[in-house]
């Protein structure tokens, strides 16, 4: 059963869930994660090169805040927003002419900052950074 907030809205029972994703060819958006209403969620990715996309969820109004981590180890990826979704990463349009390029043995953090958008970061093992989704 879930309770509410303050202002009547309900508080989801579940804190957090995972998923494994598959991330698909360039310029193909089925390697997407799943839209959850969750706070926080886990991803693990698998890939079989750096160009290959995972694409995220909509950004949708109501679920400003919530946290997406991806973590992958092998091969990198392309991080994207769903296809003609207008949807940003770090300020910058990622649905497929622009992407941000994951590198192997990184963790992403995504987090939900608007109803349009999300905050990127990487976490390598001597580095934290945001970077701009950029053409390659």
């Amino acid at each position: 059963m879930a309770s509410t907030i303050k202002n009547g809205e309900k508080v989801l029972p579940e804190l957090g869930v995972t998923e494994k994703v598959t991330a698909a060819a360039n310029g193909v958006y089925t390697g997407a994660i799943a839209q959850d209403a969750t706070y926080i969620k886990v991803v693990t990715i698998t890939s079989a090169g750096a160009t290959y996309y995972v694409t995220l969820p909509k950004a949708k109004a109501g679920l400003e805040g919530r946290v997406i981590l991806l973590t992958v180890s092998s091969n990198g990826y392309e991080l994207v927003t769903p296809e003609s979704s207008g949807d940003t990463i770090n300020q910058v349009d990622g649905d497929g002419t622009n992407q941000l390029d994951v590198a192997a043995d990184t963790t992403v953090r995504c987090t939900q900052i608007s109803a349009t958008g999300w905050l990127a970061e990487t976490i390598a093992a001597a580095t934290i950074a945001v970077t701009a989704p950029d053409n390659d």
